[in-house]
This record gives C-alpha cells, sequence and structure tokens, in this order.
C-alpha cells in the first residue's frame, strides 16, 4: 500500500457515500480535516468528528441502499458496537496496514452527541426570550 488509497465515507444521518484519498502516511487527525472540507460538515470544527472504522464488511454498492443495509446489518446498535473509534496519531498505515478493499465502507464520520442542535439551544432560548422582552416594551 505504497500509492495513495482511496477510502469510502459515510456521515451519519447522511446517505450519500464519498471517497477520500490519503496516503500511508497520513494522519488521522489530517483525514478529520479532509473529510471535514467535503461539504456536509463545513460548518463543523474537524476536531469534533468522530472518525469510525467498521469491524465488519459493509459493501458501499449499491450505494442508494447503503444506509438502509447498515441498519439492517446493525440493528438498534450504536456505531461504537460495531465499528473501532480510531484516534487522531494514528498514521492511515496503522489502521489499514493491508490495502483495504475499494468496495467498501471504510470510515463512518460521526459527530458527539452534545454538537450541533444541542450546543446551539442555550443561543436560541437566549434569543428568543431577548426577543420576547424586546416585544414587550
Amino acid at each position: 500500500m505504497s500509492d495513495p488509497t482511496t477510502f469510502w465515507c459515510l456521515v451519519e444521518g447522511d446517505d450519500t457515500p464519498f471517497p477520500i484519498t490519503a496516503a500511508l502516511t497520513t494522519p488521522i487527525g489530517v483525514l478529520k480535516e479532509w473529510i471535514k472540507e467535503k461539504g456536509v460538515l463545513s460548518s463543523v470544527d474537524a476536531t469534533d468528528l468522530i472518525l469510525w472504522k467498521p469491524m465488519e464488511v459493509i459493501h458501499v454498492k449499491p450505494s442508494k441502499t447503503l444506509v438502509e443495509r447498515i441498519k439492517s446489518q446493525f440493528p438498534e446498535q450504536e456505531t461504537s458496537q460495531f465499528a473501532e473509534e480510531l484516534d487522531v496519531a494514528d498514521s492511515v498505515a496503522e489502521v489499514w496496514p493491508e490495502p483495504p478493499d475499494t468496495k467498501h465502507l471504510h470510515i463512518i464520520v460521526g459527530l458527539p452527541s452534545d454538537h450541533a442542535a444541542s450546543r446551539l439551544l442555550p443561543d436560541s432560548e437566549c434569543f428568543i426570550r431577548l426577543f420576547a422582552l424586546v416585544q414587550d416594551i
């Protein structure tokens, strides 16, 4: 695995897998930055991303049914029950010592449960209260 390798990724909550290419020496922390730039997660801080490697084979094709197949293969399971969390300090070669199959899902991208909506909620509540106070004046 000396040449750059393409890895298939899927963001939790999304249904469209996307590829990312990395060299052997690429740290997982750098992969987070590249994945963040792919569009879906452009507004998320890369350090908040959690990257998971599935412990079992999950075929990407047909991509239209990927999410449904994951749900049926691992019903009502948290990602941590069927995938291993990747460490930012590891390199691609440490996680994939052998070339991965090009038709498999390699990385599941997740966010901490306290991210996004829950982190924005207090600000939203403050704004609503402030708006209500202004309305009363």
